[in-house]
């Protein structure tokens, strides 16, 4: 935490984290690391996220904030779409790239994180969860390098259709 503390000392406001949902509902356990739907998406403490090393990280950093800096804001940046959730025919390299098949999947993490991060939560380890401020919601979806239109796409449908369709989630 020593960068983490020579940042804060600069005396910056806001902290940005980038919790990428495909990492998010990633958990490892004997050198394999696999992504998969969380049992109850809508639990913040659901094992799915509360195993991931990208949550556990971002776990650590919003209790350190909350505890030596607490008028520092922390900003999650959320994107990439995890393969369980992609239409099938985008799964691959890039799969973190399209639109989740189901806007409402992505809805479900929201929920799941921005209660996980409200700042009321203890962790299984007995950590206190701090608050997470802001959210960011994706980026770049008019950029088709950034967010492709995907297979599910029968329509035709600008990508841009479906970003409306994860706001509304």
């Amino acid at each position: 935490f020593q960068v983490l503390q020579d940042i804060l000392n600069t005396g910056v406001g806001e902290i940005a984290y980038n919790l990428t949902w495909y990492q998010a509902t990633t958990d490892c356990d004997d050198n394999s690391c696999t992504a998969m739907r969380p049992t109850n998406p809508t639990n913040w403490d659901d094992p799915q996220y509360a195993n991931s090393p990208i949550v556990q990280a971002l776990d650590q950093i919003s209790n350190y904030i909350a505890t030596n800096t607490p008028g520092v804001h922390i900003i999650a940046i959320v994107s990439g779409t995890p393969g369980w959730a992609n239409c099938p025919a985008d799964v691959g390299a890039n799969g973190t790239k399209y639109p989740p098949q189901n806007a409402q999947d992505y809805g479900d993490f929201m929920y799941a994180m921005s209660e996980r991060y409200s700042g009321t939560h203890t962790s299984d380890g007995g950590l206190a969860l701090g608050y997470v401020r802001d959210w960011i919601v994706y980026n770049e979806v008019n950029s088709p390098a950034w967010w492709r239109n995907t297979a599910c796409n029968t329509s035709n449908l600008d990508p841009v259709y479906y970003y409306g369709g994860v706001l509304n989630a």
